[in-house]
């Protein structure tokens, strides 16, 4: 039995396995798998829906207290206790084999944490980090990105 090509394959994954080369390919495939993730956790949703659903009773009246004295409502990119949620999520590269999506927003978790959203920000629309990694995952981009990888090292 004859394997066209064999000796091209095994040089090229010789040279992809150094880790120079390792991460010369993976960091732009794995940066933009980061930024698909990062592209689903920037789009703001609708309006609130109305009733809101409360945590507890709690926030339900600080909430109201706020209102009541004029301090609110909030407003998604101009209040000045914003943070600037959408704007502030980043794709970083860190070496190997990995990358973050994150946000220094201290609020983020509480709107698009998986463990601590609030459901009233699950109700009008936020999606968690969860959710918007599982869309990656679910729409090829990784897979696709992943071959493209090797593609690129056989090539070489």
């Amino acid at each position: 039995m004859r394997i066209e090509g064999l000796d091209r394959l095994m040089k090229a994954l010789d040279r992809f396995a150094t880790a120079r080369a390792v991460a010369d390919t993976i960091k732009p495939a794995l940066t933009a798998t980061g930024e698909v993730i990062r592209s689903y956790l920037v789009r703001y949703p609708g309006k609130p829906s109305y009733p809101l659903r409360w945590a507890s009773q709690r926030q339900r009246f600080y909430v109201l207290y706020v209102l009541r004295k004029n301090l609110g409502p909030y407003k998604r990119t101009t209040d000045p206790m914003s943070q600037r949620l959408q704007a502030s999520w980043a794709v970083e590269y860190n070496q190997p084999w990995r990358v973050i999506v994150g946000t220094r927003v201290t609020y983020a978790p509480y709107v698009q944490g998986r463990d601590k959203q609030q459901p009233y920000h699950a109700d009008t629309g936020w999606i968690t980090d969860e959710v918007a990694m599982q869309r990656t995952i679910d729409s090829g981009v990784l897979q696709d990105n992943m071959i493209s990888v090797v593609k690129k090292a056989l090539e070489r």
